[in-house]
């Protein structure tokens, strides 16, 4: 692939987007936002980390221009942190890379690692988070990219500049486990095809048959086949080629993800039905012929484009006697490898905007139900009415209203029904289902709606969730760069919470007005504090502080959790005793 090709690709990609967003390409703005999430993507393709997202880890308002940042995860155990410069889109631009950008992006690793720097910045609070684990990775000496992408072309001082960026500041001394890297618009391309394997080997030739009139060719422009053939024709391609049939496919996930459970259950329950409900392969060849008489195809240098997943599944799914029923879709035209129209083609069957998991489950039936029931609850003078946001983007609330997404709600929710030391280490099981090992109809039960009890319960804790949120902010704010990471604590809390309510709801007269939300929580919120804060504090200070663990394994660690929580209700039960004896 050359330069000009990968711009092409590259201005497709942001048209796409901007159509797809609403947004006008002629807007620099647009075309930037666009660009970060084609450089995210190639990055979470190219080095395989599981679980990132553009919502929680592209950053969009000028933050201090870490636009990107990937934590640890998977099978990657260092950081990514990226600035990204947008340039002309054209397909013969010779602009190059801001110098001064570059230069003040490669030394605000020297900000970064000053102390109380992050504390003082005007920081989202995740990305806060984000760069307080990112000093802890460095000052431990682990591995970090610190990248600097643009699709420009390379400045002929850049190389010398940030050569002397390192030497000067000493980063080679100071911050050996740092990689710095420039990927100006050669290097982008190069690592633009090395993760879409545009080069690499695809099988020689494919010969198979059609049934009886379930096939069509036409060969006029390129020839084209389109038809339905038999599943063991698929898994007879698998069997013999194996991976090489997806080299030219954008999005080969065999290696890591080859059963869909859906797909393997049509297999074996609607065999007949799998063509109606499976969008099929589609492919290229450079040459394709077709012999009338005998319905045979063949292709040469043949590759699966489209429908990677379906192809694994049905190979896994070869020895269920229902196979033989099972007829897949597919289509396949002859095209150059090297023209625009491959590219083209490769690109439309695998067009898709970044796709979170939330995004599958935002029109299930429990999802429309919560926001009709958001919108019509009748909520006491001291709430906030709430606006359940459903889908992205999520739209702020209006005057007096708090806007609540699917995936606010879904973590406060398994974190009180399961523990927040499950929610913070596994995030992305909440939207999977149980027999995918996740834990979707726990929190969003299949019947399509909560129990009133349960969703006035919810109303509740979220109530306490925010107030949690806002006093670890005020103390975080107040203590300094060694309690820096004390709002990563707030799911702790609603655990904590959820068991100290459980254990002593009935100490409070009123309890059940205020669990209906009747009555203000202040009270009750107060006497928790009190005990929770103070376990949190010794134990963060002993852990955290000391250097013994991190914010982020913290939060995840049952021992650690389960410490705060039991101390914190071991100490309010001993203040509630000796109040009573006293009295």
């Amino acid at each position: 692939m050359s330069v000009v090709q990968f711009r092409t690709d590259l201005k497709k990609y942001i048209e796409d987007w901007c159509a797809t967003n609403g947004q006008h390409f002629a807007n620099s703005k647009s075309r930037g936002s666009a660009f970060e999430d084609f450089v995210f993507e190639t990055l979470v393709s190219r080095f395989e980390f599981d679980g990132a997202s553009i919502d929680e880890n592209v950053f969009r308002s000028n933050e201090r221009s870490f636009d990107i940042i990937l934590p640890p995860s998977g099978n990657c155990d260092y950081f990514i942190v990226c600035q990204c410069e947008m340039g002309n889109t054209g397909r013969k631009s010779n602009d190059k890379l801001s110098l001064d950008k570059m230069v003040d992006w490669f030394k605000r690793l020297t900000d970064l690692m000053a102390d109380d720097w992050i504390s003082n910045q005007y920081f989202q609070p995740e990305l806060k988070n984000y760069l307080f684990d990112l000093k802890d990775h460095i000052d431990k000496f682990k591995h970090v990219k610190w990248l600097y992408v643009t699709n420009k072309r390379k400045h002929e001082k850049s190389a010398l500049e940030l050569s002397t960026i390192r030497r000067s500041l000493n980063y080679d001394q100071l911050y050996p486990s740092v990689e710095t890297r420039i990927f100006a618009l050669e290097e982008l391309t190069e690592l633009y095809i090395e993760t879409k394997k545009i080069e690499t080997a695809v099988p020689e030739q494919i010969i198979f048959q059609h049934g009886e009139g379930k096939g069509v060719y036409d060969r006029a422009g390129h020839p084209f086949f389109v038809g339905l053939i038999s599943a063991a024709v698929v898994t007879d391609w698998y069997k013999a080629h194996k991976e090489s049939l997806f080299n030219q496919n954008i999005r080969t996930l065999l290696t890591k993800n080859r059963i869909n459970t859906d797909m393997a259950q049509t297999i074996k329950t609607q065999p007949k039905d799998f063509r109606h409900f499976n969008n099929g392969v589609s492919a290229i060849c450079e040459k394709l012929d077709y012999d009338k008489n005998t319905r045979t195809i063949t292709a040469q240098k043949f590759n699966v484009i489209n429908g990677a997943q379906t192809v694994g599944t049905l190979f896994e799914g070869r020895h269920e006697g229902t196979i033989q029923d099972v007829e897949v879709l597919i289509r396949i035209t002859q095209v150059k490898y090297s023209s625009s129209l491959s590219s083209d083609i490769t690109k439309f069957n695998n067009t898709q905007n970044a796709v979170m998991a939330p995004d599958f489950r935002s029109n299930d039936p429990i999802q429309i139900w919560l926001e009709n029931e958001f919108q019509n609850y009748s909520y006491p003078k001291h709430f906030h009415k709430i606006v359940y946001r459903r889908k992205r983007p999520f739209a702020r609330g209006r005057n007096n209203e708090l806007a609540l997404n699917l995936t606010e709600l879904a973590k406060i929710r398994r974190t009180y029904l399961t523990s927040s030391a499950e929610q913070n280490g596994n995030p992305n099981d909440i939207w999977k289902s149980k027999q995918d090992g996740g834990c979707y109809e726990l929190v969003f039960p299949d019947s399509g709606i909560l129990d009133h009890k349960e969703f006035v319960y919810f109303n509740f804790i979220h109530a306490i969730y925010r107030r949690l949120v806002e006093r670890l902010d005020a103390e975080k704010k107040s203590k300094g760069e060694k309690r820096k990471s004390l709002t990563r604590m707030a799911l702790l809390g609603v655990e904590a919470f959820h068991q100290f309510w459980k254990g002593y709801s009935t100490d409070f007269e009123n309890y059940e007005e205020i669990e209906n939300g009747k009555s203000s929580a202040d009270q009750v919120f107060e006497k928790f504090w009190r005990s929770f804060f103070r376990e949190l504090e010794k134990i963060y200070d002993r852990e955290i502080v000391n250097g013994n663990t991190t914010a982020y394994s913290f939060v995840r660690s049952k021992q650690f959790t389960a410490e705060v929580i039991k101390n914190s209700l071991d100490l309010y039960e001993t203040a509630r005793d000796f109040n009573k004896s006293d009295n």
